[in-house]
């Protein structure tokens, strides 16, 4: 009779006592004092050098990231990929700079120069930063608005020439983006990211379909209905 070997089991004994929910509250209690809000503002504001170089990795993620780079595996492949998304935003920064009722070029400096600052406070290499359809449309509205009452406020002898009109919607799309880039700081340094948290897919989802929609009619030339809700 031929019997089959049997495979060696390892066993774990655990040897526990038996707490019930008040006696293990009184044996592992919490020893740490209670903290009044003068401790915790005091750790807040407490200064070393280490606390320094951590809130400046926070703040300058780059540096973190550069530590960790692995050049001779990544670098070719990072090269290849900016290339790729360079090439694509080119031709959108375009369109989207005549959309915002500007020249082509400014399209391509919203392309160019958010990189820039997102290389330095960015935290994911994934993010693909640009110019944005809604963006350049709602620029455009102010643009236009504000353009059409410099003109109506001008006397009957006084003339713009193209280039002199160009330059004031310059300086209204460039005054519009300084003013929301500060709120946007505001709302970084204040930690309020956590304000999506409550933006339910729905939400997103209609709003994105909307933006889209919007969008096209403008491009084609629908005439759509507007309704002023807080008026």
């Amino acid at each position: 009779m031929v019997t089959t070997p049997v495979t060696p089991t390892e066993h774990v004994v655990l040897r526990r006592h038996l707490y019930t929910q008040v006696a293990l509250d009184d044996t592992y209690k919490d020893q740490s004092e209670s903290s009044t809000a003068c401790d915790v503002i005091k750790r807040t504001c407490q200064v070393s050098p280490k606390c320094v170089g951590r809130q400046a990795l926070n703040y300058f993620p780059v540096a973190k990231t550069l530590r960790g780079y692995k050049w001779r595996q990544w670098v070719f492949a990072d090269i290849t990929s900016g290339l790729s998304v360079a090439f694509l935003h080119m031709p959108q920064g375009l369109g989207f700079g005549l959309l915002a009722s500007l020249k082509p070029v400014h399209g391509l400096y919203t392309t160019f120069f958010p990189i820039l600052v997102y290389l330095l406070f960015g935290t994911s290499p994934h993010v693909s930063m640009g110019t944005s359809a809604v963006i350049a449309l709602l620029t455009a509205g102010l643009v236009e608005r504000e353009t059409e009452h410099f003109v109506s406020a001008l006397g009957v002898n006084e003339t713009l020439s193209e280039e002199e009109l160009l330059e004031y919607k310059v300086g209204i799309a460039a005054a519009s983006c300084f003013v929301g880039g500060l709120i946007l700081l505001g709302m970084g340094i204040l930690r309020l990211g956590f304000i999506t948290n409550f933006l339910t897919k729905s939400f997103i989802g209609g709003f994105s379909f909307a933006a889209a929609v919007h969008v096209c009619t403008n491009q084609v030339g629908v005439c759509t209905q507007s309704h002023e809700y807080f008026n």
